[in-house]
């Protein structure tokens, strides 16, 4: 299945702003991925769009929100970050965001 706006309406704003990637302000990785990059969960509840460069954490959204939350692999934790992907890529450029 393609992943896009239909399929996950909640990342429209991802799809729209995003789907390039984003590379942090040191260059250093991409914080966002690119469309190509992203995946889906296997039970299809979870939409990976990026991650923090350290611990496996990734960045996600989860169905029915367009908020944006860190996923923790090793403790299986979700912890929400921001509102939407414009307002967590904003806080995650000024240092705002930890994880």
């Amino acid at each position: 299945m393609s992943l896009n706006h239909l399929t996950w309406p909640e990342a429209k704003a991802y799809f729209k702003h995003f789907s390039h990637g984003k590379v942090d302000e040191a260059g250093e990785h991409a914080f966002i991925y690119a469309q190509d990059m992203i995946r889906e969960s296997e039970d299809g509840q979870t939409l990976y769009i990026g991650r923090a460069g350290i611990g496996g954490i990734e960045f996600v959204y989860r169905r029915g929100s367009p908020e944006i939350w860190a996923f923790y692999p090793i403790e299986g934790d979700l912890q929400w970050k921001a509102l939407g992907i414009e307002e967590f890529v904003k806080d995650w450029l000024a240092g705002d965001i930890n994880v």
